[in-house]
Protein backbone atom coordinates (compact mmCIF):
# COMPACT_ATOMS: atom_id res chain seq x y z
CA UNK A 1 0.00 0.00 0.00
CA UNK A 2 2.91 2.23 0.80
CA UNK A 3 4.52 2.18 -2.97
CA UNK A 4 0.98 2.46 -4.27
CA UNK A 5 0.50 5.86 -2.50
CA UNK A 6 4.15 6.95 -3.20
CA UNK A 7 3.18 6.24 -7.00
CA UNK A 8 -0.12 8.25 -6.94
CA UNK A 9 1.89 10.91 -5.30
CA UNK A 10 4.47 11.05 -8.16
CA UNK A 11 1.59 10.68 -10.73
CA UNK A 12 -0.21 14.03 -9.23
CA UNK A 13 3.57 15.72 -8.83
CA UNK A 14 3.98 15.05 -12.56
CA UNK A 15 0.76 16.36 -14.01
CA UNK A 16 0.61 19.68 -12.09
CA UNK A 17 3.86 20.38 -12.66
CA UNK A 18 5.30 18.91 -15.82
CA UNK A 19 2.23 17.65 -17.92
CA UNK A 20 -0.26 20.48 -17.40
CA UNK A 21 2.15 23.40 -17.81
CA UNK A 22 3.71 22.03 -20.80
CA UNK A 23 -0.01 21.42 -22.42
CA UNK A 24 -0.82 24.99 -21.53
CA UNK A 25 1.73 26.76 -23.60
CA UNK A 26 0.64 24.64 -26.74
CA UNK A 27 -2.68 25.56 -26.00
CA UNK A 28 -1.90 28.89 -25.79
CA UNK A 29 0.19 29.28 -28.32
CA UNK A 30 -2.11 27.88 -30.91
CA UNK A 31 -4.89 29.75 -30.06
CA UNK A 32 -3.30 32.90 -28.90
CA UNK A 33 -0.89 33.18 -32.35
CA UNK A 34 -1.78 31.02 -35.42
CA UNK A 35 -5.05 32.08 -35.53
CA UNK A 36 -4.15 35.74 -35.51
CA UNK A 37 -4.57 37.17 -38.70
CA UNK A 38 -4.68 40.54 -40.36
CA UNK A 39 -6.21 41.82 -43.61
CA UNK A 40 -9.78 40.14 -43.59
CA UNK A 41 -7.84 36.74 -42.64
CA UNK A 42 -5.65 36.83 -45.43
CA UNK A 43 -2.17 36.99 -43.71
CA UNK A 44 -1.93 34.78 -40.71
CA UNK A 45 1.28 35.01 -37.98
CA UNK A 46 2.24 31.60 -37.40
CA UNK A 47 5.61 32.25 -35.23
CA UNK A 48 7.40 35.12 -33.25
CA UNK A 49 9.79 35.98 -30.96
CA UNK A 50 10.84 39.37 -29.86
CA UNK A 51 13.67 40.02 -27.25
CA UNK A 52 11.13 42.12 -25.44
CA UNK A 53 7.43 42.70 -24.51
CA UNK A 54 4.71 40.73 -26.39
CA UNK A 55 3.87 41.31 -30.46
CA UNK A 56 0.42 43.27 -30.32
CA UNK A 57 -2.21 43.13 -32.93
CA UNK A 58 -3.47 46.33 -33.96
CA UNK A 59 -1.13 48.47 -31.35
CA UNK A 60 2.29 49.21 -30.40
CA UNK A 61 4.01 46.69 -27.94
CA UNK A 62 3.44 48.50 -25.05
CA UNK A 63 -0.36 48.27 -25.93
CA UNK A 64 -1.00 51.86 -27.55
CA UNK A 65 -2.00 53.30 -31.29
CA UNK A 66 0.23 51.93 -34.37
CA UNK A 67 1.61 55.43 -35.09
CA UNK A 68 5.07 56.37 -37.31
CA UNK A 69 5.91 59.56 -38.06
CA UNK A 70 3.01 61.37 -36.21
CA UNK A 71 0.51 59.60 -38.78
CA UNK A 72 -1.95 57.30 -36.95
CA UNK A 73 -2.81 53.24 -38.61
CA UNK A 74 -5.63 51.45 -37.42
CA UNK A 75 -4.37 47.97 -38.53
CA UNK A 76 -0.86 46.29 -37.73
CA UNK A 77 1.62 44.97 -35.63
CA UNK A 78 3.40 46.26 -32.72
CA UNK A 79 6.84 44.39 -31.85
CA UNK A 80 9.97 45.15 -30.52
CA UNK A 81 13.62 45.44 -32.26
CA UNK A 82 14.96 42.34 -32.41
CA UNK A 83 12.11 40.70 -33.45
CA UNK A 84 11.49 38.03 -36.51
CA UNK A 85 7.77 37.35 -37.44
CA UNK A 86 6.20 34.47 -39.51
CA UNK A 87 3.40 34.89 -41.23
CA UNK A 88 1.16 33.02 -43.85
CA UNK A 89 -0.27 33.95 -46.65
CA UNK A 90 -3.52 33.44 -48.32
CA UNK A 91 -2.78 31.84 -52.04
CA UNK A 92 -4.08 33.68 -55.31
CA UNK A 93 -2.37 36.96 -54.47
CA UNK A 94 0.53 38.77 -56.55
CA UNK A 95 1.14 42.19 -54.26
CA UNK A 96 1.97 42.40 -50.73
CA UNK A 97 1.89 46.40 -49.65
CA UNK A 98 2.31 48.02 -46.00
CA UNK A 99 5.01 49.90 -44.23
CA UNK A 100 6.92 49.86 -40.96
CA UNK A 101 8.66 51.79 -39.03
CA UNK A 102 9.87 53.58 -35.15
CA UNK A 103 6.10 53.62 -32.79
CA UNK A 104 5.91 57.27 -32.00
CA UNK A 105 5.78 56.29 -28.38
CA UNK A 106 9.44 56.44 -28.08
CA UNK A 107 9.36 60.45 -29.30
CA UNK A 108 13.01 60.40 -31.36
CA UNK A 109 14.70 57.53 -29.75
CA UNK A 110 14.74 54.23 -31.10
CA UNK A 111 16.77 53.30 -34.35
CA UNK A 112 16.30 50.26 -36.45
CA UNK A 113 16.02 48.56 -39.60
CA UNK A 114 12.78 46.01 -41.41
CA UNK A 115 13.43 43.35 -43.82
CA UNK A 116 10.96 41.11 -45.28
CA UNK A 117 12.44 37.57 -46.15
CA UNK A 118 11.06 34.39 -48.35
CA UNK A 119 13.33 31.97 -47.12
CA UNK A 120 16.29 33.48 -46.88
CA UNK A 121 15.64 35.89 -49.47
CA UNK A 122 15.51 39.54 -48.75
CA UNK A 123 13.01 41.13 -50.63
CA UNK A 124 12.78 44.41 -48.97
CA UNK A 125 15.39 46.50 -46.88
CA UNK A 126 14.37 49.42 -45.19
CA UNK A 127 17.16 52.55 -44.83
CA UNK A 128 17.94 52.95 -40.94
CA UNK A 129 14.81 54.37 -39.36
CA UNK A 130 14.64 56.31 -36.35
CA UNK A 131 11.63 57.74 -33.95
CA UNK A 132 10.09 60.15 -35.66
CA UNK A 133 10.64 59.43 -39.01
CA UNK A 134 7.74 58.63 -41.79
CA UNK A 135 6.92 54.27 -42.38
CA UNK A 136 8.99 53.04 -44.87
CA UNK A 137 6.80 52.02 -47.31
CA UNK A 138 6.49 48.39 -49.34
CA UNK A 139 5.31 46.39 -52.66
CA UNK A 140 6.52 43.43 -53.22
CA UNK A 141 5.04 40.63 -55.90
CA UNK A 142 4.47 37.16 -53.87
CA UNK A 143 3.19 35.50 -56.73
CA UNK A 144 3.44 31.56 -55.22
CA UNK A 145 4.74 32.67 -51.97
CA UNK A 146 2.86 30.66 -49.18
CA UNK A 147 4.95 32.75 -45.87
CA UNK A 148 7.18 35.28 -45.34
CA UNK A 149 9.54 36.39 -42.14
CA UNK A 150 8.85 40.11 -40.80
CA UNK A 151 12.11 41.05 -39.15
CA UNK A 152 13.20 43.99 -37.53
CA UNK A 153 16.90 44.68 -36.46
CA UNK A 154 18.35 47.09 -34.23
CA UNK A 155 20.53 49.99 -35.74
CA UNK A 156 23.60 48.91 -34.29
CA UNK A 157 22.71 50.49 -30.63
CA UNK A 158 21.28 48.55 -29.30
CA UNK A 159 17.74 47.55 -28.20
CA UNK A 160 16.81 50.30 -26.22
CA UNK A 161 13.42 51.87 -27.43
CA UNK A 162 13.25 50.07 -30.83
CA UNK A 163 9.14 50.04 -30.84
CA UNK A 164 8.56 48.76 -34.07
CA UNK A 165 5.17 48.83 -36.06
CA UNK A 166 4.32 47.05 -39.25
CA UNK A 167 1.33 48.64 -40.43
CA UNK A 168 -1.13 48.72 -43.33
CA UNK A 169 -0.58 45.37 -44.74
CA UNK A 170 -2.61 43.96 -47.39
CA UNK A 171 -2.15 41.29 -50.27
CA UNK A 172 -3.98 42.28 -53.47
Amino acid sequence: MHIARRQWVLWLFSLFVIIIPVLIYFVRTFFEWSHFSLADGRIGIRHYAQEWGDLRLNQSVEGRSLSIGKKKFSSGIGTHGYSKIRVSLQPGFQIFTGGCGVNDEVGDKGTIRCKILNKKEILFESPVMRGGDEAARFTLGITGVPQLILVVENAGDGNAFNHADWVELELK
